[in-house]
This record gives C-alpha cells, structure tokens and sequence, in this order.
C-alpha cells in the first residue's frame, strides 16, 4: 500500500498524530526536528449552540439570499455542500460564501454580545473535501454547524 500526505495535509494533523508518524516511518531525529520548528498549533475554534430566540435574531436582518443559506443548513440537518450554497443563490463566485460566512459572523457575534473569535457558527469538514487533480484548489467541500443550531434553525425553515 501507498499513501501520500501532503505537506498542508500533515500539518493540520494534531502535534501527537505527527509525531507518531514521524516516529514510525522516520525515527526519532525527526521527531526532534517537529518539535523545534513547529510551534503547538492554537485550538479550533468552538461551534455555538445557538437556541430558537437566538436564531430569530440572527436571521433578523440578514439578505434574503443569506436566509435561504441557513434554510439548506435547517432542511439537510446542519450539513451543506459548498455547491449546494451556492445552487441556493445562483451564485457562481465561491467568494460569496465567505461574504455569506463574514455577515452571519458578524451578526452572530452581535447576537451573543461577544467579540470572541473562537466562537463560530460554522464548522469545515476536512474529511469531505474534494479537490482538483493537482490538489492545490477546493472543488467542493461541507460546512456544518451544530445539531442544536439545526434544530433551533428548523423552527424558522421547516423541512420540506
């Protein structure tokens, strides 16, 4: 068997995953080498339970074509193709999904009183990304937010 881990690919792997591999397949040195040149990589930033009040008000507001993103978010159980945001909106520049993210954020921050920025709506499934040939750009990939924002966001856009 052949595997191949890219170098971006190994480095969002945790300090202890890194190290054993590095341990098995290269031997100690390199170990060592891991520790000095690599710093301990900050947490991952939390994914909010948002309740049904908490909803209604981060939706107040919001552009329709933002609404009818958190819509796929309620009918797919809280996990959304990037393809399918933008099939919700017609939209064909991936950019707009960050300009999605960046006003729900922000309302979301607004919403919980908080400037925190380790506290997110959304969530990145690494697992699911698909990439070009070459693996240097996202051809498609899943966000996801919590079950208990799903549930509360089914409230406001029941299921089909």
């Amino acid at each position: 068997m052949r595997m191949i881990i890219e170098a971006d690919d190994f480095r969002q792997l945790s300090r202890a995953t890194q190290e054993e591999l590095l341990e098995h397949f290269a031997g100690d040195e390199w170990v060592d080498r891991l520790s000095e040149s690599q710093p301990e990589p900050a947490q991952a930033a939390k994914l909010v339970d948002l309740g049904v009040g908490q909803v209604g008000d981060l939706i107040a507001g919001l552009p329709m074509a933002h609404r009818r993103k958190l819509q796929l978010f309620a009918q797919r159980g809280g996990r959304v193709r990037v393809s399918d945001l933008l099939s919700a909106t017609g939209d064909t520049d991936p950019g707009s999904i960050s300009e999605f993210q960046r006003a729900v954020t922000q309302k979301l921050h607004m919403v919980l009183e908080d400037d925190a920025t380790d506290v997110q709506l959304f969530g990145w499934d690494a697992d699911a990304t698909n990439t070009e040939q070459r693996r240097t750009d996202i051809v498609d990939g899943v966000y996801y937010i919590s079950d208990t924002t799903a549930c509360s966001l089914r409230t406001f856009f029941p299921c089909l």
